[in-house]
């Protein structure tokens, strides 16, 4: 059995050879590279097969499962992964050579994590780097990394993550929310109980590319969607919340602390999901039953004001 699984859902060609480089490159070599073309229109399988290399690992699904249930497709994949520790890795998104090696070295010194990451490197579309995330702690506790995340707004990405296969089988895979919105938040939470350890150094370099699933156009559908995803997130982490142990003071302040946060957040993903789409999609949002039944008359009203009043003497829409 290998150490570590690379476990890479493929639909888009565009930089999928440089992503497949940068995980073959890595120092410490014993690892599998599971590739998973899940029906792509694009020449995935032309450029695995450029790379003559054993540790790939190369399957096909028959249709696009990604595209109706991204989650599905992920926890499809992981179980194809032989690994103690598996990465989650993407199509256009590349490490750094001494990745595994680094995060290796943090197991070594937090065995009973089972969970670690590392800072993350922003990155344009031609890889030029625009930016990296605040740097977190080398350890924090489940409620302290519930709490960066959710109150103080750390940039993470579910591909710079190494986690124990076993830890998340037991946790019964990642968690099935629409879009995957807030899927590797959930996922996270439930794999932190023992702790996170993080590495200092930018190992991971997530591309802003326009291309990839955060970028995609928004439409009033898929806004409704995610709307969705942000309440069930908020009831499911209140659910967590309510069963997880606190041994001091300092627990019951990061808990206090999250349950604040989550109030706050409710309003700002509401604004902030409809803020992205064109006005009439806005309207056809905002007069929709669901919507006002997923936000609340109070709140739907409010909102409603926040977005009229951007639109219209902020952004100037007024079509």
């Amino acid at each position: 059995m290998v150490r570590v699984s690379f476990v890479l859902p493929a639909y888009k060609a565009t930089y999928l050879k440089e992503a497949i480089t940068s995980i073959l490159s890595q120092t410490f070599t014993d690892f599998e590279l599971i590739i998973v073309n899940d029906a792509s229109p694009e020449n995935i399988s032309e450029i695995v097969s450029s790379f003559d290399d054993g540790r790939i690992k190369y399957f096909e699904n028959a249709t696009n499962i990604g595209k109706t249930n991204l989650v599905l497709q992920w926890n499809n994949c992981l179980v194809k992964a032989s690994g103690e520790w598996v990465v989650l890795a993407s199509d256009d998104d590349t490490y750094a050579p001494t990745y595994l090696e680094k995060m290796l070295d943090m197991v070594k010194k937090y065995p009973c994590c089972d969970l670690f990451h590392c800072r993350v490197m922003k990155i344009d579309k031609d890889g030029k780097c625009i930016g990296i995330n605040v740097p977190s702690a080398e350890y924090e506790t489940n409620l302290d990394f519930i709490s960066q995340r959710l109150c103080h707004n750390r940039l993470q990405t579910i591909q710079e993550f190494m986690f124990r296969k076993e830890a998340m089988l037991n946790a019964g895979g990642l968690v099935n929310f629409p879009l995957a919105f807030f899927t590797d938040d959930a996922t996270w939470t439930k794999l932190s109980i023992n702790g996170v350890a993080c590495c200092f150094e930018p190992l991971f370099k997530f591309r802003f590319s326009g291309i990839n699933i955060s970028s995609n156009k928004e439409t009033s559908d898929r806004m409704l969607l995610k709307l969705e995803a942000c309440f069930l997130y908020t009831e499911w982490m209140r659910e967590f919340l309510k069963d997880a142990p606190s041994q001091n003071d300092l627990d019951e302040a990061w808990k206090k602390e999250i349950y604040s946060g989550l109030r706050h957040k409710e309003i700002e993903w509401i604004y902030w999901t409809t803020r992205r789409v064109c006005l009439k999609d806005f309207i056809g949002i905002f007069m929709n039953k669901k919507y006002r039944k997923l936000c609340g008359l109070g709140r739907w009203f409010i909102l409603l004001y926040k977005n009229i009043s951007e639109r219209y003497f902020i952004r100037g829409e007024y079509y």
